[in-house]
């Protein structure tokens, strides 16, 4: 089995899945199951404690254009590259095109998806950048979460907004 992990950014900034994800592929690799993450670099020199002190590799990818949505031209031949019959996708966030992209590959490579929401859908349509998070919901989140072969909740409120969302 193979897992690719798909995180917008892991610089020690980024908060909750800069901590989360790193220690999820720490324990999955000492399982024997092999892991790959792929992330935007947002900043030049960014850091992460916990990929360091665990020898985690991690393929980043440069941003290019707008940085709340964290596009990269390069990331999705760098993940379809790394698809084989056992592949899993998994992507730690929503709203943006690394999570766009996962989706993207995992229908059309025809293997499972896996959605950790990390808090993000808890006030949803509320919070910080409600219009690009409406624009994504139209154009690729609702497909994204009904396609799902598992919705991973991360947050005590995702489970409730969740439900709730189901019923829009």
């Amino acid at each position: 089995m193979k897992i690719l992990h798909i995180v917008e950014n892991l610089d020690n900034s980024y908060g909750g899945p800069a901590k989360s994800v790193p220690l999820l592929v720490k324990y999955l690799n000492k399982l024997n199951i092999e892991n790959k993450i792929f992330t935007i670099q947002v900043y030049e020199n960014e850091e992460n404690n916990i990929l360091c002190e665990n020898n985690i590799d991690v393929i980043k990818v440069p941003l290019k254009g707008i940085k709340k949505i964290k596009f990269s031209p390069i990331l999705e031949a760098k993940i379809t590259k790394e698809i084989t019959d056992e592949t899993i996708i998994h992507v730690h966030t929503l709203w943006t095109y690394p999570t766009y992209l996962g989706y993207k590959i995992a229908k059309k490579s025809n293997i499972p998806l896996i959605v950790s929401l990390r808090g993000m859908m808890y006030d949803w349509c509320l919070n910080q950048s409600k219009y690009i998070k409406k624009i994504a919901m139209c154009l690729f989140q609702k497909k994204m979460l009904k396609k799902a072969n598992i919705i991973h909740i991360t947050e005590s409120n995702e489970k409730k907004s969740f439900r709730e969302y189901r019923h829009i």
